[in-house]
């Protein structure tokens, strides 16, 4: 006979991707039955115009769906859901925020719901691209650099980490209690790094699952391909300033300052480096020109 039903809360967020979500959905609801976990499903569709709403309501009309803006964005639409779910927080086990482009291997959810309340830890996983790659995972701070992570690789057991990425990660709704919500001054993202380095300094446990959790398309390559676009300098720093992949400079220079209070100017070139090589990209032809004529 199966044991008592355990209960959690999942927040997801989605723009305009509707196919990636509706596999999301379907390998998020196969996990909760196999792992017998009644979920409350939250996701926020920050004004997606590819059906993603109908799809979700006539699909899965268990979720339950927070309209947003197109303002939102990562960091917004976590907190809004959160917003909602906060009078029913005691009820549940625990939170999982998870990124709707995943897809859950078998028995990864239970497996970190055992581990998170067995150790009274937050728990990441590890995800990786279908050509095997890592995308995202648990990582502790760098040893020269200290915001630019050293990322762990699942090796079958849990392993402690100074920051776990929110691609897939549990939350047990006593931590989340005890820490609070999200830092509102991200407003793009940052907030799950934000949220590591915060739980660390007041002696919370961070572990990485022993396994990898999910799979994605492929990796992300956001620095190259930001030189990749070809943008001019004032493209580019409209895009440093206010794009939610870059992730803003306010934001970033935020975040530097948290992990890094005294030497956080020194890293900030090289968090930027993306920044750095497509401004040079975008100006070297112009010196060219200047030095031709």
């Amino acid at each position: 006979m199966a044991g008592p039903q355990r209960r959690i809360v999942v927040v997801v967020s989605t723009f305009n991707r509707v196919q990636m979500t509706m596999r999301f959905l379907g390998s998020l609801f196969a996990e909760l039955k196999a792992a017998n976990l009644a979920a409350r499903v939250v996701l926020v569709d920050d004004n997606s115009r590819d059906g993603t709403r109908d799809r979700v309501a006539e699909n899965y009309p268990a979720v339950e769906i927070i309209h947003g803006d197109g303002f939102l964005f990562w960091a917004g639409s976590v907190r809004r859901a959160l917003d909602v779910l906060e009078p029913s927080i005691d009820d549940v086990d625990g939170i999982v925020l998870a990124n709707d482009d995943i897809v859950f291997d078998a028995g990864a959810l239970g497996a970190m719901y055992d581990l998170a309340h067995q150790r009274d830890a937050i728990v990441g996983g590890a995800v990786y691209a279908a050509d095997g790659q890592l995308e995202a995972s648990g990582g502790r701070f760098g040893r020269l650099c200290r915001p630019r992570q050293r990322r762990l690789v699942p090796n079958g057991s849990p392993q402690a980490c100074d920051l776990l990425p929110a691609h897939a990660l549990y939350i047990p709704a006593t931590i989340y209690r005890k820490l609070g919500s999200f830092d509102p001054t991200f407003q793009h993202g940052h907030i799950d790094l934000e949220y590591s380095v915060r739980a660390g300094r007041r002696g919370q446990v961070l572990l990485l699952a022993p396994d990898r959790v999910a799979q994605v398309d492929q990796v992300h390559r956001y620095q190259q391909d930001l030189v990749d676009l070809g943008l001019n300098a004032r493209q580019l720093w409209w895009r440093l300033r206010y794009h939610p992949k870059s992730p803003p400079l306010s934001e970033g220079i935020h975040y530097l300052r948290m992990v890094s209070p005294y030497l956080w100017p020194i890293w900030l070139v090289p968090y930027y480096r993306g920044y750095v090589y497509a401004f040079a990209r975008a100006l070297l032809p112009r010196a060219n020109r200047k030095n031709a004529q």
